[in-house]
């Protein structure tokens, strides 16, 4: 049978062969389902990007097994954040737990170009045809349900059909706007530049963000950041980012601005080579899980919006999402109607609550984030370092270490385990989640609430508990507990 052919019926065709695309048509493949994988341009290819992906997204490509195919992949030990006005920001250092890097507690840095090519490669190895050069136009819709694509190639215009339709093109998807799943106007898109510079010593491994970045013009804070991120040996990408267009704000002027800033307060800086003029991506962070599906099709990656806000990091939420469409598409193809997709939309909800604030809600909130993060960036109070991870870096909270003096310290050994205060903590992170999930979602994931390992951190609920466990109170005063870690908070 020729399975590229006008008349074939794939079980899935997913458009886009980035991180979310390849993924996807790799655990289709690899579940035996017929994938074909569409990509407009030829590969390799450059891709403006920071080039990071988390110690999750190192997990997932553990899984696919191509890390033994990045030899070069640069590894990274933490993250370090200098937050204030340019000139006199103050610098924290977060780095990952001290497991062995094999565990999956560190990060790398690699190339797009790299990364990109080496999990299509994989994808067609589990089975997945691969198409470069197509241009996808449109959806194919039958009784409302999407049932292909529209495409053209260098044979001319073509229908490629499928049960269902992976759409993984990006933040400015044709598709995602095309199905009415997503309305975002290009200028109220975030945007991306980058470019690599040469020349540096020998970096640490860690990657540095610079917030905020101000407007050129006015000198006006902007929901904006610059990065280094490490590349090995005398070699970095550089680059900055802003969550959403401003009037007479151009990124390319605030992209030298960040360079003129690197080369006046970083010494190694002053005389790095920059190799090339930079390229820039626009950064869409409208993720909303309600509407990351219609029958017969679903979103993954950037098409999604799931992008952090708070870095533009996104690698890792591509793998990840792209994954989770693949399980869902396949369960779905395996009984009952294929286009009834829905249950992608709660797994997205499942596990991204409170990673990705939603729609302009989250560029919103996320400003005031900043605002708040600024104020609180020099404190060591331990609810405010809390809040600091879960800001800075929501997807790595639970691997971080801090230096914050009793941050984060597991008390437990000190405590008489006839307290039973464990099921209480318990108690305490679910009220707090509950309180702050509405406006504050990103504080949802803090390790306060969610981790184990940090129930007996001394917070302000601990010490209330505490205290009622001194008094004799039969019953813990949870509500108050709660009461006080987010008191410490405001």
């Amino acid at each position: 049978m020729d399975r590229t052919g006008n008349g074939t019926e794939w079980d899935a065709v997913v458009v886009g062969a980035g991180p979310a695309g390849a993924a996807a048509a790799f655990h289709l493949a690899r579940r035996g389902r017929r994938v074909v994988l569409l990509e407009r341009t030829a590969f390799p290819r450059d891709k403006s990007c920071g080039d990071a992906v988390n110690r999750a997204g190192v997990e997932l490509l553990r899984e696919m097994d191509v890390l033994g195919d990045l030899p070069d992949a640069f590894g990274i030990g933490g993250l370090e954040v200098s937050m204030g006005p340019a000139g006199e920001r103050s610098t924290r250092a977060f780095r990952y737990g001290r497991e062995d890097p094999s565990g999956g507690r560190y990060g790398i840095v690699v190339p797009r170009s790299l990364l990109d090519d080496v999990l299509v490669r994989r994808a067609v190895e589990a089975g997945a045809v691969f198409r470069p050069r197509v241009h996808v136009r449109g959806l194919v819709r039958e009784d409302g349900v999407v049932r292909g694509v529209e495409a053209v190639t260098a044979g001319g215009r073509e229908t490629v059909r499928g049960r269902v339709v992976v759409a993984a093109d990006g933040s400015t998807s044709k598709l995602a706007r095309q199905s009415g799943l997503v309305e975002t106007a290009r200028g109220r898109l975030g945007y991306a530049m980058r470019t690599y510079f040469s020349g540096a010593p020998v970096l640490e491994d860690t990657l540095s963000f610079h917030m905020p970045l101000d407007n050129p013009a006015t000198h006006s804070r902007l929901p904006a950041y610059g990065w280094i991120i490490p590349l090995g040996p005398g070699r970095a990408n550089v680059g900055a980012g802003v969550a959403e267009k401003h009037p007479g704000v151009r990124l390319d002027d605030l992209f030298d601005r960040f360079v003129a800033e690197l080369r006046a307060t970083v010494p190694w800086f002053a005389d790095a080579r920059q190799e090339g003029p930079p390229k820039g991506a626009p950064l869409f962070f409208g993720f909303t899980p309600a509407r990351s599906w219609s029958p017969g099709l679903v979103l993954a990656g950037d098409a999604a919006g799931m992008v952090n806000p708070g870095t533009g990091e996104g690698i890792s939420f591509a793998l990840e999402s792209g994954k989770i469409a693949a399980e869902v598409v396949d369960a779905r193809l395996s009984g009952g109607p294929a286009e009834d997709l829905s249950e992608y939309a709660a797994t997205l909800t499942r596990r991204f609550s409170g990673h990705l604030e939603t729609g302009r809600h989250a560029v919103n909130r996320h400003r005031l984030a900043w605002r708040v993060l600024e104020d609180t960036f020099d404190s060591d109070r331990p609810v405010f370092a809390l809040a600091r991870r879960a800001m800075l870096a929501p997807d790595h909270t639970a691997g971080f270490e801090t230096t914050a003096p009793g941050a984060l310290d597991d008390i437990r050994h000190c405590l008489d385990p006839g307290l039973r205060l464990a099921a209480p903590l318990v108690e305490v992170g679910e009220i707090l989640a509950d309180t702050v999930r509405k406006d504050w979602p990103f504080l949802d994931r803090l390790p306060a609430l969610l981790s184990e390992e940090y129930l007996m951190a001394p917070r302000p609920a601990l010490l209330v508990l505490l205290a009622a466990a001194a008094f004799g109170r039969n019953r813990p005063p949870v509500a108050l507990a709660a009461a006080s870690d987010l008191a410490a908070l405001a």
